[in-house]
């Protein structure tokens, strides 16, 4: 029942508007018509204050071109025609067109008692050429006509023509010929007649609107176009086509606005124009439906309507007009076709009860009407009225509407979208971040098992220690996009607050570089850091600084095929300009253009979000941003492809002010708070450590050029009483510890001013085990793979700073309380060893002393008297001392000597030049365990026994000895300073060369060839070992 009613209504609302389109073109004024060729307007009370049309029964007379009544007197009878009208009816068996020939019209006008002195005539379309005579005089006329076609010409061309009357009535002659338009001709409207200034005021309101209907049409088909431009899939082209067409088509038609631009626009062009743009409108306004409401439109009626538009146009371009205005008929029988079609299709729509289909729906229908409008004058049953641009207009307003519905609509749903976005946003943001959670535990699981794998096995090759290295390093990469994927959703949920201070950049980026290094697949790309290390500060986030690095480095690994990758770093105007150069095999300009796609650094307008494998360059530039920095990538020489990197330096440092003040982060998004900086900054207790003695007296060595962390280090140290000192550079650090053996401590920062505390590390562990000499690494960064790195550096400990201050105060204590025990234990090991005698060796030298006895006393006496030597230096327990006089380890070994050579005889000889003074100092159990590996392992394992010899001497600064035999050599796959090459008494080789560079900076040197002996060389500085004289043995 509602489907019949919404029909019913429908149409009943279509037939009102087709009548209103009828009706417009009836009678619905007063004014008199013209009967029998006569129009009486003698009793018509309008003359002279109204504009009269000239219309009804005018005389006819076909074949004839007569200008006067005295030639239509000699001339057969008229007919009578009606006026305006076409002529097709009254022009039968003329030619092959009933619309074709010519002929004259006639009026006489009756004024009676008005007698007007001047009269204008508007002729505004009679087709195609005429001549307009009163009393027989020409007052106007358009085109060229004549009985035949040699000299017509056809042209419309409306006018206003101005006569003197002088007498009670006048004689109207209007010539026409037609030899174009083959479906009408005539008189198509009715000519006007009244005073020249209500005639020219009308014609003058009628462009006007007309023209203003024209601009109407423009703007909005650009305003469509425009439109098109930002959405190219919603139909707005076929919509700025059908607006701007519809504009021509007005203007070539009525006021003929477009003969104002081109006066002697061709008749033919005029038409052609008008046919094309009628195709054009009916094909724009479909192809827009059909694009609006695709599922409704069939394909098949759409490509045979433009198919059928394209040959019908293709003959209007090509035939005369007097054999394409035959197709009028075909084509508005195409056009009914498709304009019921249109409304069928938007009728259907309009059941769905959606408020847009109704908008549609009216913008159609009135389409529709004012078709059938144009149709009606088009063939010549009708005027163009206002009525005409008025439906022209409601329908633009209409689809205007319909378009600002679905804007409003639009918005409405985007506003809702947008808060159901920021919803979805939330959510991802939150799932991102706990998804990034739970990877964490399998990824470090996976870099556990790697890890644990690499420093378990030690029989693992080298290209096996490398697949485990780049799995670890691939796994904290990993990592790392883990805490990307974190750091976006921060990004995009409220910034990321930086803890800025000052920082050594060619430490950090060392670092970086070195971590990233296993990701290389093969030696085909080289890593470079050429950064000078006596650049000053810049003023960054460490932690973020590496991320920043990390990403850019890892980035032009992936995009460097072959080739090297060089850091450089320059001073420019107050701010730090790092480089990072890629040069090599696949480094074109394209490679630019990738990292600018990559970093995001395109206009901000046209940027996409980064939901891409480049994530993690994105927040590269976020956080260079926030840092207050620059980005930059450019193309340098051939295959080289520049990053640039800007960032402020610490200008305030350099100063002398302090750290954390800095005015240009001032307003940002940066925490510059005391407990970002370093250490919290709490009220210190009074309350002690349970210490001992000897913790409270621990010699503690802070490596820092953080001046706050400093300060909050020295008084939390002070509370301990332990005796500090510090030291802002590594290399003054690495110098201080060559003098300063009692150290118990250090304590590093993660970023010095001349190399990285990783770098410390490493340097301290060449000469100092983690037992010797603990390390405690402070870092502001928080990466997870830091505890590895540190570890692997060698540090015992680490802390992310802010640090508790009572964690830090135990851990402290933790370490120097190791420190101390285990270098007690190794005393008393060193003591025992030393106190201790093998006893094979006791046995063998009592067998000696035996057998002796019986054939040679006399050197039994002596072998038991170096025998008692050796043990009285033997069990002298202030070995465990770190230095002893070297004159005392001499005796010790000249006893050896002996006691080996009556046991061996002629296998073993020696030498022993001592080429200097006895008076210094060297460690205890030096060189007599060396002298018995070179008896036992060397010379003893020939068939023929050897030769050793001991030098002492003196050059420069430094006491050199050697111990020299001819023996059997180390074999070549034996490292010499490994722990399985045992020595006498159960010292290794390996324990000797450590306690050398821990006191000296520099162990032993040992040269070996297998089956020519082996040569050790120890120096010791005088320095160090030099003895004072108050020195009493």
């Amino acid at each position: 029942m509602k489907n019949k009613a919404l029909f019913g209504m429908l149409g009943f609302i279509l037939l009102l508007l087709i009548g209103a389109n009828v009706a417009s073109q009836l009678k619905w004024d007063d004014q008199p018509e013209a009967r029998n060729g006569v129009l009486d307007l003698s009793k018509w009370d309008g003359f002279g204050q109204k504009v009269i049309k000239l219309k009804g029964e005018w005389d006819f007379y076909p074949k004839q071109l007569w200008g006067s009544m005295a030639e239509a007197k000699t001339g057969p009878l008229s007919e009578q025609a009606h006026v305006p009208g076409n002529w097709s009816n009254m022009l039968l068996d003329m030619y092959d067109s009933q619309a074709f020939g010519y002929g004259t019209f006639h009026l006489r006008i009756q004024f009676g008692e008005h007698q007007p002195e001047l009269q204008a005539f508007q002729v505004p379309l009679i087709r195609s050429a005429h001549r307009l005579l009163i009393d027989g005089e020409e007052i106007g006329a358009s085109g060229a006509l004549d009985d035949g076609l040699k000299r017509y010409k056809g042209k419309i061309k409306p006018y206003i023509a101005y006569t003197q009357i002088r007498t009670d009535s006048i004689d109207i002659f209007v010539q026409v010929a037609n030899f174009d338009h083959a479906t009408s001709g005539g008189i198509i409207q009715a000519i006007r007649m009244g005073p020249p200034d209500l005639i020219v005021q009308e014609q003058q309101q009628f462009a006007a609107f007309e023209f203003g209907t024209i601009a109407f049409f423009i703007v909005f088909g650009l305003y469509f176009g425009v439109l098109h431009l930002q959405d190219r899939g919603s139909g707005w082209i076929y919509l700025s086509f059908f607006f701007l067409c519809t504009a021509l088509l007005n203007s070539v038609q009525g006021t003929r606005w477009l003969l104002a631009i081109w006066p002697e626009m061709p008749y033919r062009m005029t038409v052609t124009v008008y046919w094309l743009c009628s195709i054009s409108i009916l094909v724009g306004m479909f192809m827009y439906l059909a694009v609006r409401q695709e599922q409704h439109v069939n394909r098949l009626f759409k490509r045979g309507l433009l198919v059928i538009s394209s040959a019908m146009a293709a003959c209007i371009l090509v035939m005369p007009t007097a054999i394409s205005t035959r197709l009028l008929p075909l084509w508005l029988m195409v056009s009914f076709i498709v304009h019921t079609y249109i409304l069928l299709v938007v009728l259907r729509n309009l059941r769905s009860g959606d408020e847009q289909n109704r908008y549609e729906f009216w913008s159609f229908l009135l389409f529709s009407a004012q078709a059938l409008l144009n149709s009606l004058v088009l063939f010549g049953f009708g005027e163009l009225t206002l009525w005409y641009f008025v439906q022209m207009i409601g329908f633009s307003i209409a689809i205007s509407y319909l378009f600002l519905h679905q804007f409003f609509q639009a918005y409405r749903k985007n506003e809702a979208l947008t808060l159901e976005l920021h919803r979805v946003n939330r959510f991802k943001s939150e799932f991102m971040t706990g998804i990034s959670e739970q990877m964490i535990t399998p990824l470090n699981a996976m870099i556990g098992v790697a890890e644990a794998r690499l420093h378990a096995d030690e029989s693992l090759s080298a290209e096996q220690i490398h697949d485990l290295r780049l799995i670890t390093s691939v796994g904290w990469t990993m990592r790392r996009l883990v805490d990307d994927m974190m750091d976006f959703a921060r990004l995009l949920e409220a910034g990321i607050a930086l803890t800025v201070r000052p920082i050594h950049l060619p430490s950090v980026v060392g670092e970086v570089m070195e971590r990233t290094r296993y990701l290389v697949f093969s030696d085909s790309i080289t890593l470079m850091n050429t950064i000078p290390q006596g650049l000053p500060p810049i003023v960054a986030d460490e932690q973020r600084l590496q991320q920043i690095l990390t990403g850019l480095i890892q980035s032009a690994l992936r995009l460097t095929i072959e080739g090297t990758i060089t850091t450089k770093a320059s001073l420019v105007s107050n701010r730090m300009e790092l480089e990072i150069i890629m040069q090599g095999t696949g480094i074109t300009d394209d490679t630019a253009a990738t990292l600018v796609k990559m970093l995001h650094l395109e206009d901000e307008a046209s940027r996409p979000l980064p939901y891409d494998e480049h994530l993690g360059l994105f927040l590269v530039h976020a956080l260079v941003k926030l840092h207050q920095g620059r980005i930059s990538v450019a193309s340098g020489l051939a295959q080289e492809v520049v990053i640039g990197l800007s960032l402020p330096i610490a200008i305030e440092i350099l100063a002398g002010a302090s750290a954390g003040s800095f005015p240009e982060f001032q307003g940002k998004s940066v925490d510059l708070s005391s407990q970002a900086q370093g250490l919290v900054n709490q009220p210190f207790r009074s309350r002690k450590l349970n210490q001992s003695q000897e913790t409270e007296r621990a010699e503690i060595l802070i490596v820092s050029d953080d001046s706050l962390n400093i300060n909050v280090l020295v008084k939390l140290l002070a509370m301990d009483q332990y005796r500090v000192t510090v030291v802002k550079k590594g290399r003054e650090a690495l110098k201080r510890l060559h003098h300063m053996r009692d150290t118990d401590l250090v304590i590093v920062e993660r970023i010095l001013q001349d190399m990285s505390g990783l770098d410390v590390c490493r340097n301290i562990r060449e000469h100092f085990t983690s037992f010797e000499l603990p390390i405690l690494l402070m870092t502001s960064a928080g990466y997870s793979d830091h505890a590895i790195a540190a570890s692997q550096a060698g540090a015992n400990d680490f802390l992310v700073k802010p640090v508790e201050w009572s964690e830090l105060r135990v851990r402290i204590l933790t370490l120097v309380q190791l420190k101390l025990s285990v270098g007690a234990r190794i005393q008393m090991e060193l003591a025992f060893l030393q106190a201790q005698i093998k006893p094979h060796f006791l046995f063998n030298t009592l067998n000696s002393i035996a057998a002796l006895s019986k054939k040679q006393p006399e050197k039994m006496t002596d072998l038991l008297t170096e025998f008692g030597h050796y043990l009285r230096e033997s069990f002298r327990f202030d070995s465990s001392e770190p230095l002893v006089p070297f004159e005392r380890e001499l005796k010790l070994v000249k006893s050896y000597l002996h006691i080996e050579k009556v046991r061996f005889e002629d296998w073993l000889t020696f030498d022993i030049q001592v080429m200097t003074e006895l008076s210094f100092w060297i460690p205890p159990l030096t060189i007599q365990p060396l002298v018995e590996n070179a008896v036992r392992h060397g010379i003893m394992r020939r068939a023929d026994g050897g030769h050793l010899e001991i030098c002492v001497w003196q050059e420069g600064g430094d006491i050199l000895i050697t111990v020299k035999d001819n023996g059997v050599g180390m074999p070549a796959e034996l490292p010499p300073h490994a722990e399985a090459a045992p020595l006498a008494g159960g010292i290794g080789l390996a324990n000797i060369d450590r306690r050398m560079k821990q006191l000296f900076g520099y162990g032993l040197t040992i040269s070996s060839r297998p089956g020519e002996g082996t040569e050790i060389l120890i120096r010791l500085p005088m320095e160090k070992v030099g003895i004072h004289e108050s020195y009493t043995g």
